[in-house]
Parts: structure tokens; sequence; C-alpha cells
């Protein structure tokens, strides 16, 4: 199955601390033209790549040791530089206070754990959709 290139020439920035989840969403972010992917373990490392790099989509978990998922969306929200970077957040919370929080805080989406590689695609597409 084909689909539309909307990461083509675009940089993503993807933080978990799982390996096995950012090569998941690294294979599929390829299939979506992507090729500029950097990647990182924890909310920390991210911030400090953040400060030298913009990115046109950032793809970080919730729940990592040190600086979490909402803290760095709430740094890139802070940022004049990443305020407006398209920011999907993966979680396994699912309660409705954390997903209120998660959405005061400006996330642009949200993706619950287990997913699957076509519901990462949705997401992404209706995001780059609506650029174009």
């Amino acid at each position: 199955m084909e689909h539309e290139k909307y990461l083509l020439n675009k940089r993503v920035l993807v933080v978990d601390d799982m390996a096995s989840i950012r090569m998941l969403v690294k294979v599929t972010l390829q299939q979506l033209g992507a090729t500029d992917i950097e990647e990182d373990g924890n909310g920390s490392a991210a911030e400090k790549r953040l400060i030298s790099r913009r990115y046109d989509l950032i793809i970080c978990d919730w729940d990592m040791p040190g600086l979490t998922g909402i803290e760095l969306l709430k740094r890139v929200r802070g940022s004049e530089k990443d305020k407006d970077t398209p920011f999907i957040m993966l979680t396994g919370m699912t309660d409705k206070e954390a997903v209120r929080d998660v959405i005061a805080a400006k996330v642009t989406d949200y993706i619950a754990k287990p997913f699957t590689p076509e519901i990462l695609m949705n997401k992404i597409s209706r995001i780059f959709s609506k650029q174009s």
C-alpha cells in the first residue's frame, strides 16, 4: 500500500525510553517519506537536542524517567522557536484527568498504547494534510 509522503523533507524527533517503540515509530515514519529522523531515549536528552535544532514533528512518550513527555511538551510550547511544532504524545495513560492534562498543555494529538502503525499514520496524515 502506497502512502502519502507527508514527511518528505521533514525533520522528526522520536522520544521514548523503549527502543522497540522508537523502532516501530521510525519504520512508520519512513513509510510516510521521512529520512531525517532523530531519536532519544529520554526527555532530558531531547530537550538538549531541541536547543540547537528545529523539528517539523515531535513524537514523544509520556511516561519516561527524568523529564516526562508532558514536561517536555510544556517546554516546547513555552519556546518561541518550537511553540507551533506538531507534538504527538504516546501514552499508556487513558484516564480522563491525564487526557485533560495533555490537552491543556496544547498537545497536537495523542495516541494510546498499544497502537498500530496505521493509527500513527492516520494521526500524522491528519496533521500534515491540514498544513498543505
